[in-house]
């Protein structure tokens, strides 16, 4: 019994592998080069999940007064990551600074988002609470 079951796992197993395999050999052959460009999305791929994402930070000048605290950064409000979200574009990012205008002071606000772009990149925005 024993080693029908090893059959078995051994048998499924070498069909995982082999899957995985044609999805890299197609990523290789559609130009992929590993350290290089970005892979094309192949059906059943290591990467077929993965999400391109934007890392931002958000803050505002003068600070925001969330619940009695002076929010001047995203980090400010008590997490302990760098970065608290991840969205798949920098409006996602502008859009949450732009809405938590609603606790500026009576002076005008300005936000700064500044990002990590998925391709590498690095960008900045700047612009005041309407």
């Amino acid at each position: 019994m024993g080693t029908k079951r090893t059959l078995y796992f051994l048998g499924l197993c070498s069909l995982l592998v082999g899957i995985q395999l044609r999805a890299q050999a197609l990523q290789l052959s559609g130009g992929y080069r590993p350290f290089g460009q970005a892979a094309n999305r192949v059906a059943f791929s290591w990467d077929m999940f993965a999400v391109r994402i934007e890392r931002c930070a958000v803050a505002w000048d003068p600070p925001l007064s969330i619940e009695g605290k002076r929010i001047a950064r995203w980090r400010d409000r008590g997490t302990y990551f760098e970065w608290d979200s991840a969205m798949s574009s920098d409006d996602g990012y502008e859009q949450q600074a732009l809405d938590a205008c609603d606790y500026r002071t009576a002076t005008p606000t300005m936000i700064r988002v500044s990002c990590i772009n998925s391709n590498g990149g690095r960008s900045e925005t700047r612009f005041r609470c309407p």
